[in-house]
């Protein structure tokens, strides 16, 4: 070769090399197996394996993507996959624990352990007479606190929405008054399979606010969940610690509608139905901050038109059974709380409690004032709220005092 002639470049496993630089090996020869590069040879060079250098002082991609990490990066990573994986195994483990109680699950004679919690829960008062009391009204209403306090009492026992789990996609429950007449009764004996919500509660027990809301109620709360899970499926335990109980409540919203209850009150002589009612603008403005209020539920017009329906339905309910039906006003719970709920009690035909008034009190230390919010009110809700302040104001509830009402 000529010593003044450029040297041809080569090519050696997909990289640009002049004659006599390393190529295949320390050597500096060229690869036997792969062609010259020149105008005629190139085309015999995959594309795939033709890599081009990047320019002399930049860092090629690859390496840049293969940087490790910072310790602060790996700190995050780690705790952000640990609490997936703690989370995870926490719902796993409660979830498998229980099901190791499946064997369990409907036991109709007392275990010993039921046995020593009928003796170890509260003595409860007697009153002369059971009472059943319904409390319907709609969600974010006041429903809840309502029948929290009108549980309260010491001979009372509270079922919360016991027909909440069978709620189909249109968020309707099929109204089941057989099961409903059998709580009133105490009588679980093949009733507890088709309460799903009793099966919902021991899969979970994880204080969310149902488990809660229905331990609270059963004025069980010595239990853990794991004690409550199995007493709940006692039938023989929970028929006497039922029973022990003169005043038995049922809390449902409004997902059926109010006539449905007709039947139930002409078995049941000792019933009565408790009607909430709030201002419209403020249950459509509570609404808006729960994760399940959607579509129609957003809705203000719509939720006016909903409440003026229960308003002409309430009023023939109440003609139908006179002196079986109490309307409730939220306004007038939370500006005069002992007093109306006195009121209650006496229309519903109950003795008054001290305790009742104890946590009333506490209850109202609680409650934040309700205030109107500021919209454009359409047609419909200005009808409504009307109708509603009549109501309150005619309110026989109101007509009574504080003095007449029986103390225990």
């Amino acid at each position: 070769m000529d010593p003044h002639e450029a040297p041809s470049p080569s090519i050696s496993r997909g990289r640009v090399f002049e004659s006599g630089a390393p190529g295949d090996g320390e050597t500096g020869e060229m690869d036997s197996q792969v062609p010259l590069m020149n105008e005629f040879s190139m085309v015999n060079v995959p594309h795939s394996d033709f890599e081009i250098p990047p320019p002399e002082g930049e860092v090629p991609p690859a390496i840049l993507e293969t940087q490790p990490i910072g310790k602060e990066q790996y700190v995050f990573h780690f705790i952000h996959s640990l609490t997936y994986y703690m989370i995870f195994f926490l719902f796993v483990s409660s979830y498998v624990g229980i099901r190791r109680y499946e064997g369990n699950r409907i036991q109709r004679e007392l275990t010993a352990e039921a046995k020593e919690w009928l003796e170890r829960l509260p003595t409860v008062p007697r009153i002369n007479e059971t009472r059943s009391i319904f409390i319907t009204g709609f969600r974010r209403s006041g429903s809840s606190i309502t029948a929290r306090i009108l549980s309260s009492h010491p001979s009372a026992i509270y079922f919360f929405e016991p027909l909440m789990s069978f709620m189909d996609i249109n968020d309707e429950v099929p109204f089941d008054g057989d099961v409903l007449k059998r709580l009133i009764h105490c009588k679980f004996q093949g009733t507890i399979p088709r309460l799903s919500v009793y099966r919902f509660l021991a899969s979970f027990p994880l204080g969310i606010f149902p488990y809660k809301e229905f331990l609270y109620g059963m004025k069980m709360e010595a239990m853990n969940p794991l004690q409550f899970s199995r007493m709940a499926r006692n039938e023989a335990f929970m028929e006497q610690h039922c029973s022990r109980h003169s005043i038995r409540v049922i809390k449902e919203v409004e997902r059926f509608p109010l006539h449905k209850l007709a039947p139930l009150l002409k078995e049941v002589e000792d019933m009565r139905v408790v009607h909430l009612w709030r201002d419209p603008l403020s249950i459509w403005k509570s609404r808006l901050d729960e994760y399940w209020c959607c579509g129609s539920c957003r809705n203000l017009t719509h939720v006016c038109s909903v409440v003026s329906k229960e308003l002409r339905e309430g009023s023939d309910f109440s003609k139908a059974f006179p002196g079986r039906y109490v309307e409730l006003h939220y306004e007038d719970i939370v500006e005069r709380p002992v007093e109306t709920i006195a009121a209650v009690y006496s229309r519903l035909g109950i003795p008054w409690h001290q305790s009742v008034e104890d946590f009333v009190k506490k209850q109202a230390k609680k409650k934040k004032k309700t205030s109107t919010p500021s919209v454009d009110i359409p047609p419909i809700c200005i009808t409504v709220r009307k109708e509603l302040k009549r109501r309150r104001l005619n309110a026989s509830m109101m007509k009574h005092s504080r003095d007449s009402v029986r103390i225990s």
